[in-house]
């Protein structure tokens, strides 16, 4: 492993533990987990096969089955029941066998071994399939495993030969034998209760700061009230660069602008390509399963020195000696930040583009599983020599073959993962020395990304490309929402902006109304939308650009109202009676789609926040003191709980708290009611003993209207809050505050307003009721 702060510190620091376990591939990629290692179980063998229609089965020496025939219409070419009675919700299981396939009608479809899981009520849960047969070693005997861990679903179920996740007609020749499925961990066991701490974070700016994404002009500082600049660029080796880059630092500091610096693993490649030689390019490259360099998309038209943008590997030390340089080139001028873009490295390629397959990576990996598995282990999962042993060359045998369908895919992902975190850290760390003072270490690195984990502890924030769906001109279904709450319970600020191809949409369609509504989420959440002055775009058709809007005055009034407004987001934290409980390994593998479940909540307007647990990156699991403030948790099906995990719940639900698993089942008491108008989101958030008021209640209108680009205008609603939520709140007055309007708005444009509401106030609620909304509205409570 590269040098630096272990990423996988929990692994590590028990690998006594994990070498007493077997070779996990799905278990590795949760290593947020420890587990109770050392308990026996019986391994159980499976032999009561069953064919699927059109297949024969016949019996031969041992425990070995030929498969002959055409099957048509199942999934399978067998079936077996499971040698167990009950599947148990939080242990973990191995499903292991043989393989030798004689002949195959389609030779791009693999067949693999798998467990059905059904629920208690009998209902299809989901498939759990070992990695693939290896069609490019056809008549050979290969071995193929998977380790499951089973959620809160798991009941029952069978096991099958899986013709290849296909339906379609099959012939077949092919043997299976000593399959063997067993319980290998009786229950994951949670490490520990510590929990990230807001101590743990320096970041010296305020929620109604004005964030930007790169320098723009001393105009565009004034123009949008820019506090900070997050990706404040460095410069480069020439002379005059580092002069240059010190003055806009010095000029926008004495305007009040804080700018930042950054360096991208993946972007910041035009001077290694200048000033290194041709061998040292060759071998920091990123290399596919092909050993076809990979280029970075997004600058597919850039050309440097004649050459192309190639995505060079951060395993290489050529390439890791350049970006320690490069960050420490961008801290000369004693900037107010340091971000890093593209904090995951070689991950990316690793889960979406058939890397890193470069020598450095393939010796990292090596290196990767000797310190983590006994040579009897790795033997007895095909790496009889781990000395001569080359992914790139296993994976080969598996071209033909999604990723997701290779062997040790799993571990290989966490390695990229961990030896990004590695690496991060190692840069903040000699960054931190140089200034001799702290500065905010960020990361382009969304909180939702299921690997997010690995990185947290480095990190002081979050400043991120996210995903806002803008083609389909839905506000509010994009992924930012999920993001901002992963982010509180991460316990470090989020500043977001769209994606390229948002911007680029917006640009193109001119759309500056959904910027808005952009914005206004963001800030009603506690987070940061990064001032569009500047915002990067990417299309196709024109490649890199950049968006700005087409005068200042579309959008640098509702920032500028946001720095102006301070006490409507400076001292006010949410407010929420339920919790939604994140599984963590139940995000990572995607059992759970809590982006869809986020959305929900918002919709049904129950103020919730996410609480994290089972996951060891972060030091979280699920604790008695973290569910001390909630009425409720939300467990969505498929969560991945210890056993001292569920029994927090259990006592939670005994000592009056109740947990449901659908959120049409929580209370109404915990919901926030908009009568008479429909697409308006409330957001609940109260001061805190240094604000001025009591709290405020964010209104957003995403019935939005892509011809004229604004919201359809919501009249005399009114706005219900439970008490329940206002506890110990003995209200004054309630105030809308509305930002101005911008140019081409239908109707007449307005000013900010700020204006007296009539309210109703019983034991159980409040009634508030608000004459107009056009896209984003305060509720002031004083």
């Amino acid at each position: 492993m590269p040098k630096g702060r272990p990423s996988i510190s929990h692994l590590r620091q028990n690998k006594i533990n994990a070498r007493q376990r077997f070779f996990a591939p799905l278990l590795f990629l949760f290593c947020a987990l420890s587990y109770n290692a050392g308990i026996a179980f019986a391994a159980e063998a499976v032999t009561h096969w069953r064919p699927a229609g059109g297949m024969t089965l016949t019996r031969e020496a041992g425990q070995t089955i030929k498969l002959t025939g055409t099957q048509a219409g199942s999934w399978v070419y067998a079936t077996a029941p499971l040698p167990v009675a009950k599947l148990e919700p939080g242990a973990v299981y191995r499903l292991e066998g043989w393989m030798k396939v004689e002949s195959l009608s389609d030779a791009g479809v693999h067949p693999a071994i798998k467990l059905v899981v059904n629920d208690r009520h009998g209902r299809y849960v989901g498939d759990y399939p070992t990695f693939c047969y290896s069609l490019a070693k056809l008549k050979t005997w290969q071995k193929v495993w998977v380790e499951i861990m089973a959620d809160d679903q798991f009941d029952g179920g069978h096991l099958a030969v899986d013709k290849g996740a296909t339906s379609k007609n099959m012939s077949a020749v092919l043997f299976v034998k000593d399959v063997m499925f067993k319980k290998i961990i009786k229950t994951m066991k949670a490490a520990n209760t510590k929990a990230l701490s807001a101590d743990d974070v320096y970041w010296p700016y305020k929620k109604s700061d004005v964030i930007g994404w790169v320098p723009g002009t001393l105009k565009d500082y004034e123009d949008y009230g820019v506090t900070f600049v997050s990706w404040g660029r460095h410069p480069s080796r020439e002379a005059h660069a580092a002069k240059t880059y010190c003055g806009i630092i010095a000029d926008a500091a004495r305007f009040g602008t804080h700018i930042g610096a950054d360096i991208g693993f993946k972007t910041s490649f035009g001077d290694f390509i200048r000033h290194s030689p041709e061998e040292t390019l060759h071998n920091a490259r990123i290399l596919d399963l092909r050993g076809q360099p990979i280029l970075v998309e997004e600058m597919s038209d850039v050309r440097v020195e004649g050459k192309p943008a190639y995505w060079f590997s951060i395993h290489n030390p050529d390439y890791r000696e350049y970006l320690k340089d490069l960050a420490q080139r961008a801290l000369q001028c004693s900037p107010y930040g340091l971000l890093i873009d593209d904090v995951m490295g070689s991950t990316g390629p690793a889960l979406w583009a058939d890397g890193d397959y470069s020598v450095d990576s393939i010796h990292g990996f090596r290196r990767y599983l000797q310190s983590n598995f006994t040579p009897v282990q790795l033997s007895q999962n095909g790496i009889p020599d781990i000395e001569t042993f080359d992914i790139g060359m296993l994976h080969r045998n598996y071209v033909s073959a999604h990723r997701n369908k290779r062997p040790l895919r799993k571990e290989f992902i966490d390695f990229h993962a961990s030896s990004a975190a590695d690496f991060a850290s190692e840069i903040r760390d000699e960054s931190l020395a140089k200034l001799a003072r702290r500065i905010p270490i960020g990361a382009n690195l969304s909180p939702a990304f299921r690997y997010a984990d690995h990185l947290v502890s480095s990190l002081d924030y979050f400043s991120f490309e996210c995903s806002m769906k803008a083609g389909e001109v839905r506000p509010g279904d994009g992924e930012a929402l999920l993001a901002y709450k992963m982010a509180a319970a991460m316990k470090r600020p989020a500043v977001a902006m769209g994606t390229g191809r948002d911007h680029a949409y917006v640009e193109k369609n001119h759309l500056p109304g959904l910027v808005r509504y952009w914005i206004a989420e963001a800030y009603a959440n506690g987070s940061y939308f990064m001032a569009p002055y500047r915002l990067w775009a990417y299309s196709p058709s024109r490649g890199s650009h950049n968006y700005r809007p087409r005068s200042s005055m579309e959008l640098a009034p509702l920032m500028r109202f946001i720095k102006t407004q301070a006490h409507l987001f400076d001292s006010q934290v949410a407010v929420a009676k339920v919790a939604l409980l994140l599984s963590y390994p139940s995000h990572v593998e995607g059992r759970t789609d809590f982006g869809a479940t986020v959305k929900q909540l918002a919709d049904m307007n129950i103020p919730f926040d996410i609480v994290i647990a089972g996951d060891n990156h972060l030091g979280l699991s699920l604790s008695e003191k973290c569910l001390d403030a909630y009425h409720s948790v939300l467990k969505p099906a498929g969560a991945i709980l210890s056993m001292e995990e569920q029994g927090i719940l259990d006592k939670f639900r005994s000592a009056g708290g109740r947990v449901v698993e659908d959120a049409n089942a929580l209370d109404p008491v915990l919901k926030i009611e908009i009568r008479k108008a429909s697409n308006v989101r409330a957001t609940l958030r109260a001061g805190n003993e240094r604000a001025k008021g009591k709290g405020v209640i964010h209104l957003l209108n995403s019935d939005y209207v892509m011809a004229t680009d604004s919201y359809r205008p919501k009249k005399e609603f009114t706005v219900i809050v439970p008490r329940t939520l206002l506890t110990g709140c003995d209200i004054k007055q309630i105030s809308l505050i509305r930002p101005p309007s911008w140019p081409g708005l239908p109707g007449k444009p307005h000013d900010q307003e700020n204006v007296p509401l009539e309210f109703d106030v019983s034991d159980t609620s409040v009634s508030i009721f608000v004459p107009g909304l056009d896209i984003w509205g305060i509720l002031e409570i004083l």
